[in-house]
């Protein structure tokens, strides 16, 4: 049977390249801030220190996310990564949030003990490959759409199931994160050169060091306003806007 890497490695990565984004809160957010990087902290799951980002689009919850908060520490903060400027230490790529399909939330499409299976470290070019396979365009995948004009997989094939999964499947409390290809990065990484744009709280502009950091890494303010007693989840939809709209205006959608 052709596992899922090969199946992406046989589509042409013709659509452009998209950013990473990293969503954090303010309090990892000022420690970035401090290091001017970002470091790998210890993944539960994987058993080794690892950096999670998304491909093009903020999919990330902060964890407790629908809990009343009253304080700005609990705002999220997405990093928007310049296109090809994380290429070391990528340990493993998948083509959506890996801990969701653990948590059977892909079930039954994909199966949790099958989810390391369908890992695209090996595959060139992996993440525009699997959106010219699946997606057809960079903006369908932005809006996890599936493209109905191109050829269904062979069913029982580890791509059918993707596609089944992204065709409505999955279980009720799967959000979009079954769409957002996933990177894990073992390396801390020097933001430096690297950040496009920094979305974020409209009055943590306010913050000194926040001002500098964003000089010295030439980074875009991307800010939203943001009200007392909120809930995080509240505002992903602004996060959301907000990188597509940088997106577009770099013309990387």
């Amino acid at each position: 049977m052709v596992t899922f890497a090969e199946h992406v490695q046989q589509k042409d990565a013709y659509v452009s390249e998209l950013p990473l984004t990293h969503v954090t809160t303010w309090t990892s957010f000022a420690d970035i801030v401090n290091s001017g990087c970002l470091n790998p902290s210890q993944c539960p799951r994987y058993k080794e220190p690892l950096v999670y980002f998304f491909y093009g689009k903020p999919a990330y919850r902060v964890k407790d996310a629908n809990t009343v908060r009253h304080d700005t520490i609990y705002a999220p903060v997405c990093l928007i990564i310049t296109p090809g400027t994380v290429t070391a230490g990528v340990k493993r790529v998948f083509p959506f949030d890996s801990g969701a399909g653990k948590d059977l939330l892909y079930h039954p499409e994909i199966d949790p003990a099958d989810v390391d299976t369908y890992d695209l470290k090996s595959v060139t070019q992996a993440a525009q490959r699997l959106v010219v396979g699946f997606f057809s365009t960079n903006e369908k995948y932005w809006s996890g759409m599936l493209d109905m004009n191109l050829t269904i997989p062979p069913a029982g094939t580890p791509a059918r199931k993707y596609y089944n999964l992204n065709n409505g499947g999955g279980d009720k409390d799967c959000d979009d994160r079954k769409s957002a290809v996933e990177y894990q990065v073992d390396q801390p990484i020097d933001l430096n050169g690297r950040i496009a744009a920094v979305a974020l709280p409209h009055s943590f502009l306010e913050n000194d060091d926040v001002k500098n950091v964003l000089s010295t890494w030439d980074a875009a303010p991307l800010a939203y306003e943001l009200y007392k007693s909120f809930r995080p989840s509240e505002f992903h939809a602004h996060l959301r806007l907000l990188v597509r709209k940088h997106c577009e205006e770099k013309r990387w959608l």
